[in-house]
């Protein structure tokens, strides 16, 4: 309680010391003084795991690569974590070193693109089951990946924005590049590669952390040679050969009352956990030479994605041919797209490619939000990188310039 003197010269306020120091400490409180603060994470450990196929002189058997993740107690799983860590080497059949006048180079997006298949279980339950991992994969990357992380983490997975995207290779191709390329094809043919590089899975979508106590399997399959491998002969004797892999993973070290808390409600009235991750969904066609004009109707039944990504490519390249290129997306001399749904009209694009394309490439850049980064650039848009994005959300936050 405070007291007041009246007519009193100097007189003030006067405040018990108890309540004057506790004042104080909660206005100006020491900035040294430590203080527990309760958190649900204690730690967190980056351990890697050896694929099952390894044989006892570390080398690959099969043309697969396999991960078996154990579920440990007390630890969690960060699945958008993880990364994959290779080294392989290029060699001729007989396993002949290759020569100076071997003019070859591997996909773009080696890291991911060079496994043409995934399949991932969580527990006992096939969750991720893609047959295009290699397409997928690196529309994912020329869709989100920043230009400005080429230099760097895109090194790690053979990643390159290509000034200009080749569809079928000559011996120019190779001799004729910039240095850059020579330096790097020069590396591959003597070191081989080394890469680490995050795997483009959908359970990588994952906000939560995995519970534990449960096991994860990933299953990847590698890309044919003649897909994989990039060289001005249309046949020719070059493998790739895997030397070592890794599977880096994150565990999450919870704290012991936090864990002790989520096991207790989980077991009250047999809760259960929910994961939501964003699932890939797959769809191809094959157009005749002939052909002036395809529909597509309904191509997963009811169901509506927030975002469709349309890509076509020759049917030689995709199924595998040294000399092509299967990354290089052709623009086919569209002339026009017309997207509706429910019988709403929602795209009406035209084009002339390669000069009237300007409409075709704002629809993609707006699709994929006019603020974002990505590696579509107009001129790879134009021949060799045409992809088409549509979007399909109901609400379009994220597609205004910042201002």
């Amino acid at each position: 309680m405070s007291v007041i003197g009246p007519n009193t010269p100097g007189a003030g306020v006067e405040i018990p010391i108890s309540r004057y120091i506790a004042g104080v400490t909660d206005n100006f409180p020491r900035v040294n003084r430590n203080r527990i603060v309760e958190v649900s994470i204690a730690g967190r450990e980056r351990i890697d795991i050896l694929p099952v196929n390894l044989t006892s002189d570390r080398r690959l058997e099969g043309g697969y690569i396999e991960f078996r993740i154990p579920g440990i107690t007390g630890r969690f799983l960060d699945l958008s974590k993880i990364s994959l860590e290779v080294k392989l080497s290029l060699l001729k059949t007989g396993n002949v070193k290759l020569e100076a006048d071997d003019y070859l180079n591997l996909v773009n997006g080696a890291g991911n693109t060079l496994f043409k298949s995934v399949q991932v279980y969580i527990g006992d339950r096939l969750v991720e089951s893609n047959p295009f991992f290699n397409y997928s994969s690196y529309i994912k990357l020329l869709s989100t990946f920043k230009k400005s992380n080429i230099d760097t983490i895109g090194n790690l997975g053979y990643l390159f924005n290509e000034k200009k995207i080749e569809d079928t290779y000559i011996a120019a191709s190779f001799t004729g590049g910039t240095a850059e390329l020579k330096e790097r094809i020069n590396n591959l043919k003597t070191n081989g590669l080394h890469l680490n590089f995050p795997l483009m899975l959908d359970v990588s979508s994952l906000e939560q952390f995995l519970l534990d106590n449960i096991p994860v399997r990933i299953r990847l399959e590698l890309a044919s040679n003649n897909w994989a491998i990039n060289t001005h002969q249309v046949t020719a004797d070059y493998k790739l050969q895997i030397d070592d892999a890794k599977l880096w993973i994150d565990r999450i070290i919870p704290n012991t009352n936090a864990l002790l808390s989520l096991n207790s409600s989980l077991g009250k009235g047999n809760k259960s956990v929910d994961y939501m991750f964003s699932r890939t969904l797959y769809k191809t066609y094959v157009v005749s030479a002939n052909q002036t004009s395809h529909i597509i109707d309904l191509p997963w039944n009811q169901i509506i994605p927030d975002k469709l990504y349309l890509c076509m490519t020759d049917l030689a390249s995709f199924s595998g041919n040294f000399n092509r290129n299967p990354l290089y997306f052709q623009h086919a001399d569209v002339t026009n797209i017309q997207v509706q749904i429910n019988g709403v009209p929602l795209y009406n694009i035209s084009a002339k490619f390669p000069h009237q394309t300007a409409q075709a490439y704002y629809e993609t850049c707006s699709a994929l939000g006019l603020g974002y980064d990505h590696l579509l650039t107009f001129e790879g848009f134009k021949n060799g990188g045409t992809l088409f994005v549509f979007d399909f959300s109901n609400e379009q936050l994220d597609d205004m310039l910042p201002l």
